[in-house]
């Protein structure tokens, strides 16, 4: 006698892919958030941190592009404003939060905000006690910026970013989101 074949299931979602969609619309809604905050003139604070996956670092101008952003890779601006002939250049947090407050006040941007891409090339070069005080004076002391600051960072690179307080402190105020893996 045949073995009688099984007949199939109606298919239906699986709860971890809604419980996914869910987490990316969360997700894309924070982005967005963080964006709204700034592009807000009125607010004194337009500096804020996107976190993005390893896989998306390659695909930032053009996922800059879908939020109506400019990049700017900071890397190699740090390079270019280097003086002829020098191989070498002192980085500090004090240099960065200058060249940064420079950066927002006195660019030409097309968008607002930019976001920097590479800046964690630079971040990783500062002393490893000079991240708290990085992260203190960029998040409170680029008073009202022309063009809003957003610094790319590899959500891995967990040494160079903020410590946890400011870290919820830029999540409570908008001003740090995680990119959506989807993008």
């Amino acid at each position: 006698m045949p073995t009688p074949i099984p007949t199939p299931e109606p298919s239906q979602p699986s709860p971890p892919l809604a419980v996914q969609s869910e987490r990316e619309a969360a997700a894309r809604n924070e982005v967005n958030r963080l964006l709204a905050t700034l592009r807000d003139p009125e607010n004194r604070l337009r500096t804020g941190v996107l976190l993005v996956h390893t896989d998306q670092i390659p695909r930032l101008p053009s996922i800059a592009a879908r939020f109506n952003l400019d990049t700017l890779d900071y890397a190699r601006r740090v390079e270019e404003e280097m003086p002829v002939g020098s191989r070498f250049v002192t980085l500090t947090a004090d240099t960065e939060v200058a060249r940064l407050q420079r950066l927002g006040r006195e660019s030409d941007f097309a968008s607002d905000p930019v976001l920097l891409v590479n800046a964690d090339v630079i971040l990783a070069k500062l002393r490893a006690d000079e991240g708290p005080h990085f992260w203190r004076a960029f998040t409170e002391h680029i008073i009202r910026p022309r063009h809003g600051l957003l610094i790319a960072l590899p959500m891995r690179a967990t040494a160079l970013l903020p410590e946890a307080e400011t870290e919820q402190r830029l999540k409570s105020a908008h001003r740090l989101a995680v990119l959506p893996a989807s993008l």
